[in-house]
Order: structure tokens, then sequence, then C-alpha cells
């Protein structure tokens, strides 16, 4: 009799440690998964801002409108606040910050102290930020006929 509730009691002590241990990673994955779906948010926003700021400064580089270069000018500091931002979520993954600095190489920026606008690299050479974006969404990727 005493053998029997001793195993009963062994199996229900192994059903909780599994149980525990069950909880402890499905926890584990919602925080993952939290944290990836910001990371895609602030990339999302990152993007739709560069397209912004890319498309006033053309609109100004062409039709020389003032009101568009401030309006570019404006968008400096979401730019910068965004890879902030990313910087901070991803701190713990090397490749993703070496990522981040070939993205905020392409990235509109101003000179600090000065209303000098440096252009987006879009603009000054052929590394476009397409590059860091997935085939699907990229104009430059090829179609089958």
């Amino acid at each position: 009799m005493q053998l029997a509730f001793a195993a009963v009691v062994t199996l229900l002590v192994v059903d909780g440690v599994v149980a525990y241990r069950s909880v402890v990673v499905s926890t584990d994955s919602a925080r993952r998964v939290k944290h990836t779906g910001e990371v895609l948010e602030h990339l999302a926003v990152l993007i739709s801002t560069v397209e912004n700021t890319e498309s006033y400064y053309l609109d100004y580089a062409v039709s020389g409108d003032d009101t568009s270069l401030q309006l570019s000018g404006a968008m400096f500091s979401l730019v910068g606040r965004e890879q902030s931002a990313l910087r901070i979520l991803t701190a713990d993954n090397p490749l993703q910050q070496h990522r981040l600095d070939a993205i905020a190489a392409t990235t509109p920026r101003s000179d600090a102290g000065s209303s000098t606008v440096i252009p987006p690299a879009i603009f000054t050479n052929t590394s476009s930020p397409a590059r860091f974006r997935p085939a699907r969404f990229s104009s430059t990727a090829s179609s089958s006929d």
C-alpha cells in the first residue's frame, strides 16, 4: 500500500515539474513574440519615415520648394528616435546591431547644430534602402514572366 502511495506521489511531482516547465517555456515564447512584434513595429515606422523624408527631399530637389525641405528636416528627429528605439530593442543581438549600422548609413540625417541637410544615400550613391527589404517588397526584385 505504501509503495502504491509513493508511486502516485512521485507521478504527481513529476507531472507538476513538467507542467511548471511548460508554463516557463510558454511565458518565454510569448515574451519573444512580443519583442519581435515591437521590433517589427519600429522597423515599419522607420521605413515609412525614411520614405517620407526621401519623398520630401526629392520634391525639394525637383521643385526647390523650401516647405518640402522643412518637412524633410522635421522627419529627422523621428528617424533618430526610431533608430534609437531599435538599438535598445536589439542591444542583445550583435548581428542586428550591425544591420542597424548598415541601415543608418543609408538614412537621411542633418549636421548636428546646423540647418545643413545631408541627403539620403539614395540620392548620393548606388546603395539604397531597398537592398535591406525582403525581395517581395523590393522594386528591384526580379520577376519571372
